[in-house]
């Protein structure tokens, strides 16, 4: 596939904001409309092995009670993108115990058995490999608005890159993923990220 402008426009097609891009003949919108974490193609890369993937949640699946409309909007919008990354994880958590589970039972199985050519597919499903997910959750501060998952000023896009820097390097020090218990197949590591705090233009 060659990527030209249409595909640009069509990764940005954000609704209702913007509409969608029609090519060929198919209309596509943006990604974020389905996932805004597409852990899926991870998980299914060949050949398979052991994985560590570092996931960026920007919407947090927890929060206070709103108190007035736009507190509404934001947490409606919250709620919206982080529920699918949630129930993505648990499904592959459960793929992935499913695939260990085959692995292990195709080690008992007896040699007149391992003729049968259903095995052959059985093969192709198992795995003995780990797939860890590190969640990184940005806290999201109080004076942000609803609108923010369109909001790039430069402000906004220095002060989240600041923030995100900080957490990832504290994350990295810790490295919980080193101490991943024999037998597990998939952990969860989830960090919620450090509340930033308003920042004024300096101009530069």
């Amino acid at each position: 596939l060659q990527i030209g402008p249409e595909h640009v426009l069509a990764s940005g097609s954000m609704p209702p904001g913007f509409p969608g891009v029609r090519i060929d003949g198919d209309l596509y919108w943006d990604g974020g409309c389905v996932s805004n974490t597409p852990l899926d193609g991870i998980f299914d890369a060949q050949p398979v092995k052991d994985t560590l993937v570092f996931m960026i949640d920007l919407f947090n699946p927890t929060g206070k009670e709103p108190e007035d409309l736009n507190e509404v909007r934001i947490r409606h919008k919250e709620l919206m993108y982080i529920s699918r990354s949630m129930h993505r994880i648990g499904d592959l958590k459960r793929r992935q115990k499913l695939m260990r589970a085959l692995h292990h039972l195709l080690t008992l199985i007896p040699d007149q058995l391992k003729e049968n050519t259903r095995l052959a597919d059985i093969e192709k499903m198992a795995s003995d490999s780990m797939f860890d997910v590190v969640q990184i959750i940005y806290n999201t501060p109080s004076y942000e608005v609803a609108t923010r998952d369109a909001e790039f000023s430069k402000l906004s896009i220095r002060q989240r890159a600041e923030v995100g820097y900080s957490d990832m390097k504290k994350i990295v020090k810790e490295r919980p993923w080193r101490d991943h218990q024999p037998g597990d197949g998939s952990d969860v590591f989830q960090f919620k990220g450090s509340t930033p705090t308003e920042m004024r233009d300096s101009g530069d």
